[in-house]
Parts: structure tokens; C-alpha cells; sequence
């Protein structure tokens, strides 16, 4: 077993070194305090009243519950849980085959499922009640088949071991263990952190995990549970899952969140959607991964990847206001709780995801310690191959953030994955400018230079904004355009670089001169980054008289043109061009690209929503 913990836990020691003041944070679970009282037994109920569930088809089996304000679901067996409530609790168990209901625990307190406490083992669910402070065990049917009382000197929440025979739990002074059968409680660690709590108990209950704060913000150690030796330690908590000889592994890594699985016997890889900040939620049952976002006001998709081929797979698009509220598998079904905005009630969606990859693209990469200088060395070698087809250049790693602008601050991407496929979609996307205008463009400059970075972040002092997707800015003679690598690169790639378009077209086309004329007679620009708060912005938004992308083009009249071409050369954006003033504007952006270049005759991209009377 010593083998284990540094072959394990290796992974959650990469990225310590790379961790700076804007890593992103998980909840902090704070130590809880309560009075000692003598164990009672727990509140239950019988089933849940009658009420006739109905079923509704979509792309996915959704499956009305009779509960409001679930927050949370997991598998017992083959069979569910959900978690509803706000004060109290109360666990609803659902059949897995009909999503039926078999029976319901009602809590006088609200159950944080992500407690460390929340455990299921061998068809068997335990949880803390902080209220008459003991560790409950239940069985397949949520009956209580044990109450264990709390140590007197416990500090947050104790965690009861598969077999039920040792309570791990924290005090203020130590991490011990409490041998239920013979009643023996030893240390396992000294430790004195003004704020110290267990946070989980994984790899056969060999490594216990800890979460500490002495001040300086939330670190994670993980303790063997054999000897007491810490065998990781990680700034930020750490979010872990561990199944059989797998691990799966959420934590921060400088700017963003790292994803990171493997098993004993291979190397870490990582998990990499393309939007960095996407909820993930990691299945080791099924060797996948989910990942939700919002598509409108009114869809939510969430997205299946198949962890082995690192591919996406399936999409699910649910008819929704809010995110889901937890993803399970069961096999091969995934189940979907989400918020059913029309009935008031959460809607349970059962789906089995395809395993055909949908594309080509992989979403997964070896993770290293440290960055690998000779792979990145490589990767520049590709961005200058790339840059060379266009007559600009392309910059990577370290050499991306060199220059850096006086209003943002740009974070380094490290991270081989991620720019091989970002340097590979680039490629892709720098193809829709035809002939040699990327050269034309450049040539108004010293250089032209595209910067793939993980963060822009806005510098307080300056006014600008907290964070960008994407950046222009000028050194000297020389243009740099940053973008951040993920979901939003391509719209960046096209908001950007009509800004630097726009220095060719005003020097060679009048098409533009007008411009303020297109807008409604009693609009006039922000002239500020931040906007005008003051400005009902719904008035020029409306999509029978829209006259602006959003509230942002409302700025500057530049941004309102980058706005309008980035849109214009994306997919589904045809409902933004409906109305005279969008079609007017598109067509005067498209008549200055035109005058400005020698464009062959053959639509440009940015004209796929143009009018024929418009063109």
C-alpha cells in the first residue's frame, strides 16, 4: 500500500509552485461548532405524499419529482437520492429503473452534500447531524442502522471509515482516529491551524484529507491514515474522487481550475474543456466527465466526454433557466436534476450518452510537473510555421506575455494541451481571411503578433475592465493581439483583429465616415469602457428594433463595428441582422473591407447574413 500515496497523490503536487493570489478557490468548509448533546435518533418520515409524478418526453427521459429546492443527487446502489430543502432535509430514494419513489428521510438541519461526512459504501449512506452530533448510517432504504456519538473535542466534521470500525475526525490540536471496537483513539497527526477540518478519506481509506487555513488562504494535506506522514500538500482546496486505482482530482493552478485523472500505473492527464471556467463534474463510474453551460436564457446543454478517448461525445439540451443541479451515473445512464421552471419543481433526466466521438478534437493531455520547455519550444516552432502561412507572427508560453499592455495584466498558458489545440483551431480560423490581407494588415505596423495566453485581467488603477476575452494594444510600432486560449478564442481572434483591421479600412474606404449617422437619433456612445448604469440599454435591443449587438457596443464606435463583424462571422447569429439599422451597418462595414482590399468576388465570411439588396 506504501506504494500507493506517492504514485496517487504525485498529481496534487504539480501545480503548488504555480499557484499565485489569482488562483480560483473551492468552497472552504469551515470548521463547525455545536453543542454537545446526548445522540438522539433522527427525524424520519414515511414516503413522500402521494402525488403523481408525470413524465415528459425530450431528448433525454425527464422524470417530474415531488420536491422543491433539491440541491443535490447521488447514486445508492442502483438506485438515487436526491437531496432537497433549505433549512431542514429531506433525502428522497428513487428507483433506478423507473425513478419511482421507495422512501424519504426528513433532517432537522440542512445536509451540505459536499460534507466530507456524505459518504456511500457498500449500498450504505452516512452523514454527520451536527443538531444531536453523531455520524448516522443508513441502509439501501434509508433506514437508520446506526448512530455513532460525536468526540467531544471534534472540530468540523468526522469521517467513518468503509467498514465502519475507525471515526476519523479533527480536533484543535490533532487528526485522530477513533477505533469504534475497541474504543482506543490515537493521533494520527499534530497539527494546530487556527482553522483545520477533514475534507475527505480516499484510496481504501488509506489517505486522509485536510484542509487547513492558517490565514494565508485554504491549503490541502493528505495524511496516511498508517503512519501519519503527510504525503501532499496543496495550496487551495482540493476537490478529490478516488475509484478502485483511479483518481480524479479538481484543484487551482494559477489562473484557473486543473482537471486532473489517471490511475497508479500511468501518468496524469488532464481534462481540458474549452472553457476554462466550466462547470466539470468527473463520473468514475463510467470513466467520463460533464460539463454544463447555459446556451440562452431559457437551454442549458450539458456535455458527455469519454474520459479514455478524451473526446465529446453526446450533447443534451434541456429546456431550463438554471444550471443543473447535479450529474450522477449510474452504468452506463447519466441522471440530470435541473430546475423545471414551469412546474416549480426539479425535473430527474435519465440519458445514455453516445460513445462516437463527434469530432475529431481531444479534450484531454498529459499533465506535467512543471512546464515542458521542450515541448513548448516545440509548440513556438508550429506557431511560427502557422504565422509564416499568413505574414504574421504567432507568439506561445513565456514569449506571449513578454510584452505586456499598461491597462491589463496577461497570464501565462503553460500548458502543452492546450496550446497545441488552440495553435491547431487557429489555424483553422485564420483561413477565412482570403489572399494576403493578413499581410496588408500587418504591414500597417511594424509586426503583427497573436498572443495565446491562459488570462487577461484588467489592473484596478487603469479603469479597465476586471477581465477580457481578448486585447489590442500597441508597443512602439508594433500591434500585439491577445487571446485567451478556450471557448471564447474565436470570437476573440475576429473582435481583435478588426481592431486592427479598422487602421487599413479608415485609411483606405469613406465607408465608415458616417457611421454615427446609422444609430438612432437620440443614442450617443458611452466613450467608456465601463458603460453608462444610467442608460435603459433595452431599448436599443429589442429584437424589432435592435440597432446594437449588446450593451457593450455602446462604448466606443469601434467596439460597436468589432461587435458587429465578430458576430457576423459567427454561427446561428443571423437573429442579431434582422432589423434596417444591423443590416445598414453590416453593410457598411462590409463595403469599407471591401473598398480597402483586394477581395476576390466570392462572399467573405462576415457577409453570410448581408441582404441581397444590402450587398
Amino acid at each position: 500500500m506504501k506504494r500507493l500515496i506517492p504514485l496517487f497523490l504525485s498529481c496534487l503536487l504539480l501545480c503548488g509552485c504555480m499557484a499565485n493570489a489569482h488562483a480560483q478557490q473551492l468552497p472552504t468548509t469551515q470548521p463547525t461548532t455545536v453543542p454537545t448533546t446526548a445522540p438522539t435518533q433522527a427525524a424520519e418520515t414515511a414516503s413522500v405524499p402521494a402525488e403523481t409524478v408525470t413524465q415528459t418526453e425530450t431528448s433525454g427521459k425527464g422524470v417530474r419529482l415531488p420536491v422543491k429546492d433539491a440541491y443535490h443527487i447521488l447514486s445508492l446502489g442502483e438506485n438515487l437520492v436526491v437531496f432537497s430543502g433549505t433549512e431542514g432535509t429531506v433525502m428522497t430514494l428513487l428507483k433506478g429503473d423507473d425513478l419511482s419513489v421507495i422512501s424519504s428521510r426528513a433532517l432537522e438541519f440542512f445536509l451540505d452534500a459536499s460534507d466530507p461526512s456524505v459518504r456511500v459504501c457498500d449500498g450504505e449512506l452516512t452523514y454527520f447531524d451536527p443538531v444531536n452530533r453523531q455520524t448516522v448510517v443508513l441502509d439501501s432504504k434509508l433506514s437508520a442502522v446506526s448512530h455513532i456519538a460525536a468526540p467531544e473535542d471534534l472540530v468540523g466534521s468526522p469521517i467513518l471509515s468503509a467498514d465502519r470500525n475507525i471515526l476519523y475526525y479533527c480536533t484543535q490540536t490533532a487528526i485522530r482516529a477513533w477505533n469504534l471496537e475497541t474504543g482506543i483513539r490515537r493521533m494520527l497527526k499534530e497539527l494546530s491551524y487556527p482553522q483545520q477540518a477533514l475534507s475527505g478519506l480516499h484510496q481504501d481509506d488509506q489517505v486522509v484529507q485536510c484542509t487547513v487555513d492558517n490565514g494565508s488562504g485554504p491549503e490541502t494535506l493528505f495524511v496516511s491514515v498508517e503512519d501519519g506522514t503527510i504525503t501532499a500538500q496543496q495550496k487551495g482546496e482540493v476537490s478529490l474522487l478516488t475509484l478502485e486505482d483511479r483518481y480524479f482530482a479538481t484543484f487551482p493552478v494559477a489562473a484557473t481550475t486543473a482537471h486532473v485523472f489517471g490511475t497508479l500505473d500511468s501518468g496524469a492527464r488532464m481534462f481540458l474543456p474549452e472553457d476554462p471556467l466550466a462547470q466539470v463534474t468527473f463520473l468514475p463510474d463510467c470513466q467520463g466527465a460533464a460539463v454544463w453551460e447555459k446556451l440562452s436564457e431559457t437551454q442549458v446543454q450539458v456535455q458527455y466526454y469519454d474520459l479514455a478517448s478524451g473526446c465529446l461525445t453526446d450533447t443534451l439540451t434541456l429546456e431550463s433557466d438554471f444550471l443543473p443541479a447535479g450529474v450522477v451515473a449510474i452504468g452506463q445512464d447519466l441522471y440530470v436534476l435541473i430546475f423545471d421552471s414551469q412546474s416549480g419543481y426539479y425535473t430527474l433526466h435519465r440519458w445514455q450518452p453516445s460513445l462516437t466521438p463527434l469530432s475529431d478534437t481531444v479534450y484531454t493531455g498529459t499533465y506535467d510537473k512543471a512546464p515542458d520547455t521542450a515541448a513548448l519550444a516545440q509548440c513556438q516552432k508550429k506557431a511560427d510555421e502557422i504565422g509564416a502561412k499568413y505574414g504574421i507572427t504567432i507568439l506561445v508560453g513565456d514569449a506571449a506575455v513578454a510584452v505586456q499592455p499598461w491597462d491589463y495584466d496577461l497570464t501565462e498558458e503553460f500548458l502543452v494541451p492546450v496550446i497545441e489545440r488552440e495553435l491547431d483551431l487557429l489555424d483553422q480560423r485564420l483561413t477565412v481571411y482570403p489572399g494576403d490581407m493578413l499581410s496588408v494588415i500587418a504591414s500597417h505596423f511594424d509586426s503583427l503578433s497573436i498572443c495565446l495566453v491562459r488570462q487577461i485581467t484588467g489592473t484596478a488603477e487603469s479603469g479597465s475592465l476586471d477581465s477580457a476575452n481578448g486585447l489590442q494594444f500597441l508597443e512602439g510600432g508594433n500591434a500585439y493581439i491577445a487571446i485567451t486560449a478556450g471557448k471564447y478564442s474565436q470570437q476573440s481572434l475576429y473582435h481583435e483583429m478588426y481592431h486592427a483591421m479598422e487602421t487599413h479600412i479608415l485609411t483606405e474606404s469613406t465607408a465608415l465616415d458616417q457611421w454615427e449617422t446609422l444609430n438612432p437619433e437620440d443614442f450617443a456612445y458611452d466613450y467608456s469602457v465601463q458603460g453608462d448604469s444610467s442608460r435603459d440599454s433595452s431599448v436599443y435591443l429589442a429584437p424589432e428594433t435592435r440597432a446594437f449587438v449588446d450593451a457593450y457596443s455602446m462604448s466606443f464606435p469601434i467596439e460597436d463595428r468589432a461587435r458587429i463583424l465578430e458576430n457576423a462571422m459567427l454561427p446561428d447569429k443571423e437573429e442579431l441582422f434582422q432589423t434596417d439599422t444591423m443590416q445598414a451597418k453590416l453593410a457598411a462595414l462590409c463595403q469599407g473591407i471591401r473598398e480597402s482590399f483586394d477581395l476576390p468576388e466570392e462572399p467573405c465570411l462576415w457577409e453570410q447574413y448581408l441582404r441581397q439588396s444590402e450587398a
